[in-house]
């Protein structure tokens, strides 16, 4: 399977916002502003689907199926911090 690169083109805003999220015991209250941007990375994947085949529900002593999925930065930015949900 070749490599795959995901590109998103979108940059995402936070549109500023008030919340009051400080309160010191016997003392001021302070409400902080949030404003933020994020554009999502470019990332290579070494493979975009996987076909495990035929898997049972593990039993102690059953072999594990596991794949290594590289991901590179195809960014010219660096990468501050990824998360990714399986």
């Amino acid at each position: 399977m070749g490599p795959n690169v995901s590109r998103v083109e979108s940059v995402c805003s936070l549109v500023t916002a008030e919340i009051t999220l400080l309160q010191i015991t016997h003392g001021p209250v302070y409400v902080i502003q949030l404003a933020g941007q994020i554009a999502i990375p470019a990332l290579q994947m070494s493979f975009s689907t996987y076909d495990f085949g035929h898997c049972f529900v593990y039993q102690a002593g059953m072999s594990v199926k596991t794949v290594q999925l590289k991901l590179t930065n195809a960014d010219d930015k660096d990468l501050m911090y990824v998360s990714l949900l399986c």
